[in-house]
């Protein structure tokens, strides 16, 4: 899928910039739309197969800004995919046709009911064979800073767990003003592994921790089971 749109104020951050979770709207928008096309999204999955699409993981490269009320193209599509694993690759393109943020997300289908993999084979779905090598590196790192919270109603998404956008605006909003303004001058990485499901009432526990250009976060359980953990990495001008 291939659309043309304008940056909204809703989207942006205070540099009147493309946020970070407003990227992340996108890229979920057009993925879902993108899978809707060929009958296989998350609302058609649970009214017919009682199934739902499950992020397993993101990564988004930032290589430049782009501004409220600028014109993009962004492609979506699948460029990857085997009998339980899709991949899609989501490019924002400026109006010289420069890719300034690219994301590939990796996912995968689960039983609503069981949270077993359900084959894509078995789903009107095309698995795509094309040759790449998504790689997706965590440092194994110990946090100093935790943050308790309870997933509020107001955090669950249409699959009844904790949001994906929602994480990682709980992550942002952990560091300073200072911080954000220098992330947001620099092209960055983000990277996500979402590795269990967190539902309504659930009580979790946000890890973070800062080394040098990197900012790590990790969601516990009290049970100190990972739901997601991922890294932040600036790089230099």
């Amino acid at each position: 899928m291939i659309v043309n749109r304008i940056i909204r104020s809703s989207e942006c951050n205070f540099n009147a910039e493309l946020s970070l979770n407003g990227i992340v709207d996108i890229v979920q928008d057009l993925i879902t739309e993108t899978l809707k096309e060929v009958g296989c999204d998350n609302i058609t999955l649970r009214n017919n197969y009682h199934a739902m699409w499950v992020y397993t993981k993101n990564k988004i490269h930032v290589e430049k800004s782009v501004k409220w009320s600028e014109e993009i193209t962004v492609e979506c599509r699948s460029v990857k995919s085997n009998r339980l694993l899709n991949y899609m690759n989501t490019n924002f393109f400026n109006k010289d046709n420069e890719i300034i943020i690219s994301s590939i997300v990796e996912m995968c289908v689960l039983d609503i009911n069981s949270n077993r993999f359900i084959r894509l084979t078995d789903l009107p779905f095309n698995c795509n064979n094309q040759e790449m090598d998504p790689t997706f590196y965590f440092d194994e790192v110990t946090y100093s800073n935790e943050k308790p919270f309870v997933v509020s109603p107001m955090m669950i998404d249409y699959s009844m767990h904790l949001n994906n956008t929602h994480s990682i605006h709980l992550f942002l909003e952990s560091l300073n003003f200072d911080e954000l303004k220098m992330i947001f001058s620099h092209s960055y990485d983000f990277i996500i592994r979402y590795n269990s499901q967190a539902h309504y009432l659930d009580k979790l526990v946000l890890k973070t921790e800062k080394k040098d250009n990197h900012f790590y976060f990790c969601f516990e359980k009290e049970n100190e089971k990972i739901v997601s953990q991922g890294e932040l990495i600036v790089f230099d001008k």
